[in-house]
């Protein structure tokens, strides 16, 4: 059996210093850590400060740049949608990427079909360069094209296609300004043909009247020659000189008023069923050449206007040469009158300065119709047009001078015609009806 060691005693421990200048030397250690935190808190927080300052400035001018930006482009908006100038812009493959309202009226199409579409297929024209030289590429290119919009008259734009560059003056795509020049145009052929008409105005009238002179002794020598030739086969042959002779006197008297058209007074006035009476007798050897059927209805109970009965005259002679001259071989000659008021607004307002202030209009309404070959829609559009004929030798001056006379006199025209089944023509003019004292 062992023997058991002694115990042994505990090691001595260190007691902590509690005494009063250890705490106060925790404390003071304490105090200055906590100082050293607060100026560091202080500092961080006027750091804060700043930044929120310094953020607060950046929102605000970030603010203001965004309002200026939408301002700008709310401008340039309203000035893009308010030119009367057609813009589109395209990228550098020809795609429009933006079009104006303008744009979208003179194409027909609306802005959203515009835009996503090659420009080749809203017009027959590449905006991109011809080649790849930096100089043909910023070169500023001007076209003419005519643009055909569905349900609308055609259109002759005038195109100016200008590069857009950017920030590193670079080529960005293609700004394209339309402009809608077909009154232009039309103005230059009016003034072209005004040209054209002045310098052979003196010249036709003195070949005119030379000419008119010989007409007039073939018509007479006709006359007396019918007299002395009574036989038929004589007699079918004077008609065919005569009628012939009716026919280039009114082409002469066409000429000489398109070119040298004399100042129209309505001071007088005119019996309208003796205008047409005598017209019809005019071309009496005409008519009778043709084998044309002639019915006459003149039911207008004062036909009187105010007017040139000279000149009207020569309207009537114009339409019914027309007429005569569409019916071959042989046809129906329909002659009528009536008198009417026009009350409806749009109607009287082709009346021009005759219906001005009125709430109605009295005219005698003379319609001629015929049983000839009649017109195509396309001839009808042209059928007023100076120097448009379809007759081969036809100088297409008829219908013009009828329109022109018939303005001056306040009165209207209206033609309708269908290929193969005869055309008729209604002529208002305001009636005149004399005041009773």
């Amino acid at each position: 059996m062992g023997v058991k060691a002694p115990p042994t005693s505990p090691l001595p421990q260190a007691v902590p210093d509690f005494s009063a200048e250890a705490l106060a030397q925790g404390f003071a250690s304490f105090s200055e850590a906590a100082q050293q935190l607060q100026a560091y808190y202080q500092q961080f927080e006027a750091k804060v400060a700043a930044l929120n300052e310094q953020i607060a400035r950046k929102n605000q001018e970030l603010e203001q740049n965004l309002l200026e930006k939408d301002r700008v482009q709310n401008y340039l908006s309203n000035i893009l949608e308010g030119s009367a100038v057609g813009i589109l812009v395209t990228d550098l493959e020809g795609c429009i990427t933006s079009a104006n309202r303008t744009a979208s009226q003179l194409i027909g199409q609306p802005v959203d079909h515009l835009v996503q579409t090659a420009f080749r297929d809203v017009l027959p024209l590449e905006v991109t360069p011809w080649d790849d030289g930096e100089g043909a590429q910023r070169q500023v290119r001007e076209h003419e094209l005519n643009h055909l919009r569905e349900g609308a008259p055609p259109l002759t734009l005038n195109l100016s296609i200008t590069p857009m560059s950017g920030a590193h003056d670079e080529i960005l795509g293609w700004i394209v300004n339309l402009q809608d020049i077909t009154e232009l145009k039309q103005f230059e052929a009016e003034a072209e043909r005004k040209n054209r008409l002045t310098g052979m105005g003196e010249m036709a009238a003195n070949v005119a009247h030379q000419i008119r002179n010989p007409l007039g002794s073939i018509e007479l020598f006709t006359t007396l020659l019918q007299q002395e030739m009574p036989s038929e086969r004589a007699q079918t042959l004077l008609q065919h000189l005569s009628a012939a002779a009716q026919s280039m006197n009114q082409t002469v008297s066409n000429f000489l008023e398109y070119t040298q058209p004399q100042p129209l007074l309505l001071t007088g006035t005119a019996d309208l069923h003796e205008v047409v009476q005598e017209s019809l007798r005019f071309l009496g050897q005409l008519v009778e050449y043709n084998n044309i059927r002639v019915h006459t209805d003149l039911r207008a109970q004062v036909p009187m206007v105010r007017g040139s009965e000279e000149r009207l005259r020569q309207v009537f002679r114009n339409l019914l040469l027309n007429a005569v001259q569409a019916m071959v071989e042989s046809g129906d000659l329909h002659l009528g009158s009536c008198e009417r008021t026009i009350a409806d607004a749009d109607t009287l307002a082709t009346f021009g300065k005759e219906a001005q202030g009125r709430a109605s209009l009295a005219v005698v309404e003379v319609v001629i119709t015929d049983t000839g070959t009649g017109m195509v829609p396309e001839v009808l559009e042209q059928a007023f047009d100076p120097f448009f004929s379809t007759q081969e030798l036809g100088a297409g001056l008829g219908l013009a001078i009828v329109r022109n006379i018939l303005e001056a006199h306040g009165a209207t025209i209206a033609i309708d015609s269908t290929p193969d089944s005869g055309t008729h023509v209604t002529v208002r003019i305001p009636q005149f009806v004399p005041t009773v004292d």
